[in-house]
């Protein structure tokens, strides 16, 4: 190690991608220590006499928390779960080809439950070049250089992974080969924004660190975090910043002055979409390092370092997967279609058609499929985001409240179903404000066509 800090100047490690632990796959236990450990907080401090019998506890939370909620329902052993209610889960369904998911009048999706790992280091090896199709070419924060972009796809037809010639028509083969795995055309106009934030690249590299439990020293696909300097290049992070991490980081670098490195870069480090791919020559945001992240999933072409890599990496996916029983727990899903993060075929609905199988006619799941949202609330404020997209936290908080209802008051969770919103458009050139009225339908409990359905190995999702 002593070795490796040297050659190795101003490289940082990353608890979630470098503890070698692979925590994902205790999220749901860590849950459930959460609520042991507020028992006896409560006891201690509130005089006693609190126990699950006489308490009530919604496990409750959106995206990883929503995943870990519902693990934790999974797991849940001692009877510590009342009710779950959660928002966008980041849940990754055990596969089950008892069934297929089909939109409206579309083709039945039959390769549905893909893993995170799977379709976000899909997207990150397109996306790049799909920005450059001129069906996205007025989307939100599109702002990553064309010329990156047209690069990335000479690079993928150089590969062999696109077939087309012309600049835009490889970015349309693009968007669809990310289209043709499921990830819904709602989310594709959201994709370019994530590229700029470095969504799927952040993501891709984390999680497949974190699931094959490498170690910072095993530089996966070339990648590692530091701090850089003005040019890119690796550069001390500031003692100030370093100890306001805790706090100012969410855990997936790029973020608070740290930033995902392409150790492969010739001539030296730098950052990551920055960089040059040796194999190319291209300043094309490292197509190297994201086939390599997709390869390691694929199995393609691996070394046998890579093959050692991709083993341990497989087991630790499937160490996360969830089983979809509940066993009866009422539980509340909203998910918002447009998600572009994670994609309701393999998370959402993947999960409720899965507990459709598994539970059957003792299960009390309930999805709620918002249109117009998406993952990132906080985006919705940005021009383009703003007349396009409604808050899914509403819906969320909703969910919460049924949840509560039915567990205090004994009110029937309402069926499942889409809910049909007006997003706000713009007025006088401007998005107005969010008004529930106009742009947030209640949940019903009558939907009547927008009733989601599971029968006969299909589960239909009305437009």
């Amino acid at each position: 190690m002593a070795r490796f800090v040297a050659d190795n100047p101003h490289r940082l490690a990353v608890k979630h991608a470098n503890s070698q632990q692979n925590p994902e796959a205790d999220w749901g236990r860590n849950v459930l220590d959460s609520i042991e450990f507020a028992f006896y907080l409560l006891n201690r401090h509130r005089g006693g006499g609190f126990t699950p019998d006489n308490t009530l506890v919604i496990a409750s939370s959106v995206s990883n928390g929503g995943g870990a909620s519902l693990r934790a329902a999974e797991q849940d052993r001692r009877g510590l779960i009342d009710g779950i209610a959660v928002g966008e889960p980041n849940v990754n369904p055990q596969f089950n080809s008892g069934f297929a998911i089909v939109q409206g009048e579309g083709q039945p999706l039959a390769e549905h439950s893909r893993p995170l790992i799977d379709y976000l280091t899909l997207v990150n090896l397109y996306q790049g070049c799909a920005n450059r199709d001129p069906a996205l070419a007025g989307a939100p924060l599109n702002a990553v250089a064309a010329e990156r972009g047209a690069a990335r796809c000479a690079s993928l037809r150089e590969a062999g992974l696109l077939t087309a010639d012309g600049l835009e028509a490889q970015a349309a083969e693009a968007q669809a080969v990310i289209n043709q795995a499921g990830l819904l055309t709602e989310q594709n106009i959201i994709q370019p924004s994530h590229w700029f934030l470095s969504v799927p690249q952040s993501i891709s590299h984390t999680y497949a660190n974190a699931y094959s439990r490498a170690a910072v020293t095993e530089s996966l696909c070339g990648l590692g975090y530091a701090a850089a300097d003005a040019n890119g290049a690796p550069a001390a992070l500031p003692p100030a910043s370093a100890a306001a991490q805790f706090g100012t980081s969410n855990g997936v670098p790029p973020s608070a002055g740290i930033a995902v490195m392409n150790w492969r870069n010739p001539g030296g480090p730098k950052i990551d979409r920055d960089s040059v791919s040796p194999s190319t020559g291209r300043q094309d945001e490292n197509f190297d390092g994201a086939l390599c992240l997709r390869r390691l999933f694929t199995g393609q072409s691996l070394t046998p370092e890579e093959a050692r890599l991709q083993e341990r990496l497989l087991a630790g996916v499937e160490q996360i997967k969830a089983s979809g029983d509940l066993r009866g727990l009422p539980a509340v899903m909203v998910t918002g279609r447009s998600d572009a993060i994670l994609p309701p075929n393999h998370t959402s609905r993947a999960y409720y058609g899965l507990n459709q199988l598994v539970e059957g006619g003792r299960g009390n799941l309930r999805y709620y499929e918002v249109t117009n949202a998406q993952h990132l609330d906080a985006l919705n404020g940005l021009p383009g985001y703003d007349s396009r997209f409604i808050p899914l936290h509403y819906y969320y908080i909703k969910a919460l409240d049924l949840m509560h209802d039915h567990l205090t008051q004994g009110r029937a969770l309402p069926p499942s179903q889409v809910i049909r919103t007006t997003p706000r458009g713009l007025r006088d050139g401007a998005a107005p404000p969010v008004e529930v009225e106009a742009n947030l339908p209640p949940i019903l409990d009558n939907p009547g066509a927008a009733a989601i359905t599971f029968a006969g190995g299909m589960l239909r999702i009305p437009e």
